[in-house]
């Protein structure tokens, strides 16, 4: 966990030094903390899913691990937060308990962004978002 602090603290910087503010308008958390706390849930979907996480800084919004986006909060009741300028295919969650993760599940991101047949939103917009609450999130299925 320690790289994975790390790497959020490094995003940080980086993002200060560019004068990027984070999206913090529902969020209960300061900018430090979000940073690391995606960080580490990033790292934590690496190891749970056997994949390479390249600890990366200033990618905005490419996928975070392989083709995955992956969202972190320490909410336990958390949603899945979509971005309008995410790209990629799918996004997945994970709750943090200190330094355990908790994959919740994922959730293909056109269909999370995708309008009523009436061309207003859909149930999960939030403004200037989609949160997609962990009910709806689909399950890995866990090898065995």
């Amino acid at each position: 966990m320690f790289t994975a602090c790390v790497a959020g603290i490094s995003r940080r910087i980086a993002s200060m030094r560019n004068d990027k503010i984070q999206n913090t308008r529902f969020s209960d958390q300061s900018d430090w903390d979000i940073d690391i706390c995606g960080a580490i849930a990033e790292k934590c979907f690496a190891k749970i899913n056997g994949l390479y996480w390249a600890e990366t800084v200033n990618t905005f919004k490419l996928p975070d691990v392989g083709t995955w986006h992956v969202r972190g909060t320490y909410h336990p009741r958390g949603h899945l937060i979509i971005r309008p300028k995410d790209t990629g295919d799918r996004a997945a969650l994970v709750t943090l308990d200190y330094m355990t993760g908790t994959l919740r599940g994922w959730f293909d991101v056109a269909d999370a962004k995708r309008e009523k047949a009436d061309g207003s939103p859909n149930e999960f917009w939030r403004g200037d978002s989609w949160w997609v609450p962990q009910h709806k999130l689909i399950q890995f299925e866990v090898a065995r």
